[in-house]
């Protein structure tokens, strides 16, 4: 998940926790505690007063009160409470989280539905400019450094392309292994893997032994160009 998306995702969720807060307060409908009618028993009768609400939105007449059978017999009377309206001066709010939401929500369910598209022709141009960088560098850390990128970028390249590298593979395994699939010569598989192993640990390459390294690694940029019709 991108950055993008768990902004959106974490916007989803405070609007939703507001709405729900909002709803659960009694906010979205404009009712606050609902004002019961006094309860009597036996011949007992009487309307409640307005409720607050009702008072506020110019009143309204109560509703018919409830007669109830208790337990014991008797009539309990219950009278009836002014019935939910909407606060209009809230409505603007709501709208807008209400599109906010569903423009999110749309949001998120087409960026999950895209594929993304692997770059081949940029990784492989990455790697010949590590290629170069191995070539033309002075510093020995340099060196392996762009030898290093450049492994890890071809390793990318070929398990996109099928060819992953196995953990009970090591680096020569995989560097012959792949070479055939691309068919690039033995010699320069294994003298690829041989500088590799030296810039892994730390081996200082020498000038001469920096281009003869970079001679064989553009044997692979070639083959993996020509693998997958960029040549």
């Amino acid at each position: 998940m991108n950055k993008t998306r768990i902004v959106w995702f974490a916007a989803l969720i405070l609007l939703v926790v507001l709405m729900v807060g909002a709803i659960a307060a009694g906010k979205l409908s404009g009712v606050e505690s609902p004002s019961l009618g006094s309860i009597n028993q036996g011949q007992t009768t009487g309307f409640a007063e307005p409720s607050t609400n009702a008072s506020r939105l110019g009143g309204s007449a109560p509703s018919q009160p409830v007669h109830l059978l208790a337990g014991n017999g008797s009539t309990v009377l219950i009278a009836g409470s002014t019935p939910p309206s909407l606060n209009l001066a809230e409505l603007p709010f709501y709208l807008f989280v209400a599109i906010a939401l569903a423009a999110g929500l749309a949001l998120l369910l087409r960026s999950s539905s895209q594929t993304p598209v692997y770059d081949f022709e940029a990784a492989i141009n990455q790697m010949d400019r590590q290629r170069s960088a191995l070539e033309g560098s002075w510093s020995h850390k340099l060196r392996n450094a762009a030898l290093l990128r450049y492994y890890s970028i071809m390793r990318g390249v070929c398990e996109k392309l099928g060819l992953p590298d196995s953990p009970s593979e090591t680096p020569q395994e995989y560097l012959l292994r792949i070479a055939e699939a691309f068919r690039v010569d033995v010699s320069d598989a294994r003298g690829f893997a041989a500088a590799f192993e030296r810039a892994r640990y730390g081996g200082e390459l020498s000038e001469n032994e920096a281009k003869e390294a970079a001679t064989h690694m553009a044997k692979f940029v070639d083959g993996l160009r020509g693998s997958i019709g960029l040549a």
